[in-house]
Parts: C-alpha cells; sequence; structure tokens
C-alpha cells in the first residue's frame, strides 16, 4: 500500500502527530510519503497579540485560502490513500 500525507503545521503540533502517524503505517509495511504544505507567505508563531490571534481565527472560520508553494512531483504520483492534515 502507497500512503501520501499532505499537512500543514503552524505551532509543529499537527507535524508531530503525523510524523507519529506515518511511524505506525511503515511500521505495518507501508510506503509513505509525507509533505508539508508550504504558504508563499509564511505564518509566523507565536502570533503575538490578542487581536492578531483574533484575525487569524476569523480567516480561519471564513475558510479564506493561502496560496502555497507548488507540490514536489512526488505528490502527483498514483496513492492508495491520502490523508489531508
Amino acid at each position: 500500500m502507497k500512503v501520501l500525507i499532505l499537512y500543514y503545521s503552524l505551532s509543529a503540533q499537527t507535524s508531530g502527530l503525523v510524523h507519529r502517524l506515518g511511524a505506525g503505517l511503515e511500521g505495518q509495511g507501508v510506503h509513505l510519503v509525507c509533505e508539508r504544505l508550504q504558504p508563499l507567505v509564511p505564518g509566523k508563531f507565536p502570533i503575538g497579540t490578542v487581536p492578531a490571534t483574533l484575525v487569524m481565527m476569523l480567516l480561519t472560520f471564513l475558510r479564506v485560502r493561502m496560496p502555497i508553494q507548488p507540490l514536489p512531483p512526488v505528490c502527483w504520483e498514483d496513492y492508495d490513500l491520502i490523508v489531508l492534515a
């Protein structure tokens, strides 16, 4: 089985979870590819102020899209399962 995990992590919490999930999958003999989504304009963490946090929460709630860097060619191969985290 071939699995692709695409993820974004602002504060490294998602990154840690994804890598633990990946380790478990690889332990079961799964061929795993993990790729982190890279925004064109990187976010900063910690965010800094309460108003900045509220703005980020509002943008998230409204599902405002952020442009990302192009995905590497390995992401365009065929996979049995794709996980978006």
